[in-house]
């Protein structure tokens, strides 16, 4: 770094860990200083331009919080890498060959062109820019609700908008629901293959969780009896259309079975539909 040409003007009156920085920036940002590159030590730096080693810190710290040079421990200060990506928008290090079936995640396709004509849209509205920064109503904007329960409708799912609510995703909106309805120590049914997420909600709330024996459509009605009677629980956790981890899907006579039995044993049905609009023929509702 050529220190010759950092000047410090002790009768300007911005402060002179600025002046400092702002020079060190200039160089940066003209390629003067390239990128990786070592500034000099804080003691060295401050002997040289006959100032304190407290105004060269703040100097650097000023530098790195605009995000021009990084601290690196142990080895000094370094201008930040100009190729290197933002931690924010670093491209994920998820091997696209690995399958990890213990999560339902969509395939990586390319959304960003979707994406940026939203963001487009979005930002011809400052109202609405403003809108999104403050605080919304727990039940959601009834704008908002009013368009999903359109689209919900047009998709066979009937519904008014003042009974919709909306959550951030469908492990918050389980946990919503165990929240409000259980106490620890119930007994919760789930298939014997179910979401992983329902299990650790379930050690949360300090639940008992019994898996209910499956076939090729999902749990059968004659397990479902045998557990009603042997543990009496409150709640049977169902994802009854492409079933999280099987993929099975419950046909309409099985799904007719299944409600009889829980209201035989007064238990409530916790129903995970989140994959039933991936089909363009969803089998009938409950």
């Amino acid at each position: 770094m050529t220190i010759e040409t950092i000047t410090v003007y002790k009768q300007d009156p911005t402060p002179i860990y600025k002046q400092i920085a702002d020079q060190i920036a200039h160089k940066i940002e003209s390629g003067e200083l390239a990128s990786n590159s070592k500034l000099p030590t804080h003691r060295w730096l401050a002997d040289q331009l006959h100032v304190t080693v407290g105004t060269i810190t703040r100097a650097y710290s000023e530098i790195e919080r605009r995000g021009l040079v990084e601290a690196r421990v142990g080895a000094g200060t370094y201008v930040t890498d100009s190729n290197k990506p933002s931690w924010a928008f670093a491209e994920s290090s998820i091997d696209p060959n690995e399958y990890n079936f213990g999560y339902n995640i969509p395939p990586q396709l390319d959304r960003s062109d979707m994406l940026r004509q939203a963001m487009q849209r979005i930002s011809t509205s400052p109202a609405h820019l403003n809108q999104l920064m403050i605080y919304q109503p727990p039940s959601g904007l009834d704008a908002h609700r009013s368009i999903v329960t359109q689209w919900l409708n047009s998709k066979g799912i009937k519904l008014h908008a003042h009974k919709l609510l909306f959550s951030s995703g469908a492990q918050h909106a389980i946990q919503m629901v165990l929240d409000t309805f259980t106490r620890a120590g119930d007994t919760v049914l789930v298939e014997k293959y179910t979401y992983p997420g329902i299990i650790s909600l379930a050690r949360q709330n300090q639940l008992t969780l019994k898996g209910i024996e499956m076939d090729e459509f999902g749990v059968t009605p004659e397990s479902l009896e045998v557990c009603c009677q042997r543990y009496s629980p409150r709640f049977i956790y169902l994802t009854p259309t492409l079933q999280n981890p099987t993929t099975a899907i419950m046909p309409k006579e099985r799904r007719l079975d299944i409600i009889r039995v829980c209201e035989q044993y007064n238990v409530y049905i916790i129903e995970d539909e989140i994959n039933g609009l991936l089909l363009e023929s969803p089998p009938a509702l409950w």
